[in-house]
């Protein structure tokens, strides 16, 4: 039973309204409220006491005492009437507003669909039956990348590659699980590691009384570069309808040179798999028997006596790969001459890489509780230690100075002068089929090679009276079929968007903010600037310029650096043909990559060539149009009508189908 005081706040809402009161002697009145006191005496107007169902006598004003009302009862019907009234008055505005959005979200759901249709009839998968090789394909995340299990926010480095719909009949597609923020030696390792599997590991170590460590990255290499000695093992995996799967024994199927593997790298990807490629012509592993080969049962499939296993890569595709390096690490305090961070200057990476748990437990299945992702910082002896407090812990990386006494990191090894001299220990090997796919923020379609010794060869064809090579220069008629036309410019607004989205990216918004170090920056080669050369205008001269490394650039990396291989420390005139950091069978050769590669099998078989850089461009993309970062905003461009990474994705599966490998089963 209500209070005299609750009821007056509540009888407030039903003044000039209609009301029925039960009086003592069983008396039943209606009326309409003028007033009431504290001591709930009420007025009504208009009242009329209701006698029997049939017989009321009106009454007029009256005013009724409030001791006279039996008032409890019936007001509490009254309210709870409103009460539930207004309650069904909101959960029909409730209901309203959810058919609303749910008639929306649906629509949505209906435009996204149809446009995701309309996309995907742009291109086929080639099918099974037409290729020309059943190899597999390992994809290699780059600089700060993570695979699909491992990271709650951004759900996959390579999500628009593994969905069903671009996968076709490409089952065997897996992703490499490499150090995020490793170097390339780490890397690389790591990627063997996974590719062979953990259990031979394993193996070796037992038998040698060695570390995981020490047996993956090498003995040497443990003791003079890395602060710990713990190693988080790693596994090839592959996503399957939304699951995820590990394999500990590696590649499914075996590895060797008679079932080679194709290897696709995002930026930093590219450069971790030409150094893995690097490591196997010097047979840096060593451990050769653990390669059985596939072909023949219980043999070992090695090149004797060199044990030069590089043979064992059908393919390398760069997506925006960091063939010459990068400017992003003088964002972050990298001192070019030092070649390390500089302790308090802008240093973001050392800070960042600092505050990890490296014994966070791996499981096979979607880390949910990981919002982020996994900075894999164990190397830097970032472990939190089981008989240590969180104090302890904290103070320790507190004072923690390892980040900066190492250049054993991959923001240290972006510099230009660093991959300059990792480029001319690598090569274009014969045996390998070499892509590289650019983004191109300002559009247009080629750039000017200043690398390259054209007069010579225009020469000898004048001497001649014909050209040498009169084949590859036949002008095809057939037309390619190509895939959404890219505007070669783009309007105010668009460019705007286009700079604001560079401007976001994430991973470079600490270069943004911090532009004007980059401006530190001396150019590798320098002296060969034809403008400071005293032989202007030589035509060995290489002329590199600042400007190669600022225009067309992405905040993380220019066009200029992406396309092929450009610098080498041993490649200084244009005459040094047996240096040519791009390799010696052929001058890189550009390919439109929105050429139809379904259409190639039929038309042009044997377009790509072995041991030769094919390259080409996408006009107004950036550094993560490629990996697709996050996967939410792959919807909202697939809404808008402007998403074409998945048909990027089909049509590079279809280019590496038709590649012919020979002596494969």
């Amino acid at each position: 039973m209500a209070s005299k005081q609750g009821y007056g706040a509540d009888l407030r809402k039903f003044m000039d309204l209609r009301v029925d009161l039960r009086l003592n002697c069983n008396r039943h009145v209606a009326g309409v409220l003028k007033g009431y006191d504290q001591f709930l005496n009420i007025v009504l107007d208009n009242a009329i006491e209701i006698i029997s169902k049939d017989e009321k006598r009106e009454l007029g004003t009256v005013v009724i005492r409030g001791n006279s009302v039996i008032l409890w009862e019936n007001l509490d019907k009254v309210l709870a009437k409103s009460h539930s009234t207004e309650s069904i008055a909101n959960k029909k505005d409730i209901m309203f507003l959810a058919l609303i959005l749910n008639f929306v979200l649906k629509k949505l759901k209906q435009v996204h669909d149809k446009n995701r249709s309309k996309m995907m009839k742009k291109h086929q998968s080639l099918p099974k039956e037409h290729w020309r090789n059943k190899n597999p394909i390992v994809l290699v995340h780059g600089f700060a990348g993570q695979t699909a299990d491992k990271s709650w926010i951004c759900k996959g480095y390579f999500h628009h590659a593994l969905s069903n719909d671009v996968l076709g009949e490409n089952s065997e597609v897996y992703e490499a699980d490499v150090n995020p923020f490793g170097s390339l030696h780490d890397r690389a390792c790591e990627l063997y590691q996974q590719l062979i599997g953990i259990s031979k590991i394993q193996e070796e170590a037992r038998k040698k009384e060695l570390q995981l460590s020490q047996v993956v990255y090498g003995v040497e290499h443990v003791r003079d570069v890395h602060s710990d000695t713990y190693y988080k093992i790693r596994y090839l995996k592959k996503v399957v309808d939304g699951r995820i799967f590990a394999y500990p024994n590696g590649i499914p199927g075996g590895w060797c040179r008679h079932r080679k593997i194709h290897l696709v790298g995002h930026s930093w990807g590219l450069t971790t798999i030409r150094y893995l490629q690097y490591l196997m012509s010097i047979n840096f592993f060593k451990n050769p028997g653990y390669l059985k080969c596939s072909k023949i049962e219980d043999q070992y499939c090695f090149n004797d006596p060199t044990y030069d296993m590089s043979n064992f890569i059908a393919s390398v595709t760069a997506l925006n790969g960091v063939n010459n390096g990068s400017l992003g690490g003088y964002g972050c305090g990298y001192d070019e001459e030092k070649r390390l961070f500089i302790q308090g200057k802008n240093d973001a990476v050392p800070w960042a890489l600092k505050w990890i748990d490296g014994e966070e437990f791996y499981e096979l299945e979607y880390m949910d509780h990981n919002f982020m992702y996994d900075y894999c910082g164990e190397i830097f002896g970032f472990n939190k230690k089981d008989d240590e407090s969180v104090f302890q812990y904290i103070k320790r990386h507190y004072y923690n100075d390892s980040l900066y006494n190492t250049n054993d990191t991959a923001a240290c090894q972006f510099a230009p002068h660093y991959v300059m001299e990792q480029n001319a220990k690598f090569e274009t090997y014969d045996n390998t089929y070499y892509f590289s796919i650019t983004c191109n923020v300002k559009g247009g379609i080629r750039q000017k090679f200043k690398e390259v010794l054209h007069e010579p060869k225009r020469s000898s064809n004048m001497g001649l009276g014909f050209d040498l090579e009169v084949d590859s220069h036949i002008n095809y008629t057939l037309k390619h079929t190509k895939y959404p036309k890219r505007k070669s410019k783009l309007n105010w607004l668009w460019r705007k968007l286009m700079h604001l989205k560079i401007a976001l990216n994430p991973i470079a918004l600490h270069q943004v903010i911090f532009l004007e170090n980059q401006y530190e920056f001396k150019p590798p080669k320098e002296n060969m600037n034809n403008a400071l050369n005293p032989k202007m205008n030589n035509a060995e001269a290489i002329d590199y310029l600042n400007k190669d490394w600022i225009s067309n650039h992405d905040i993380l990396l220019p066009r200029y650096s992406q396309e092929f291989p450009r610098l080498s420390s041993n490649y200084n005139t244009k005459f040094d043909i047996k240096d040519k950091p791009w390799g010696t069978k052929k001058d890189p050769i550009f390919f439109d990559v929105t050429d139809d590669a379904y259409l190639e099998y039929y038309s042009q078989k044997d377009k790509y060539e072995k041991g030769v850089w094919h390259f080409g461009s996408y006009p107004h993309t950036d550094h993560l149009d490629y990996c697709g970062l996050p996967p939410i905003l792959t919807k909202i461009r697939t809404l808008l009508g402007i998403e074409y990474r998945p048909l990027l994705w089909i049509n590079l599966f279809n280019r590496l189908r038709t590649l012919e490998i020979e002596d494969q089963i």
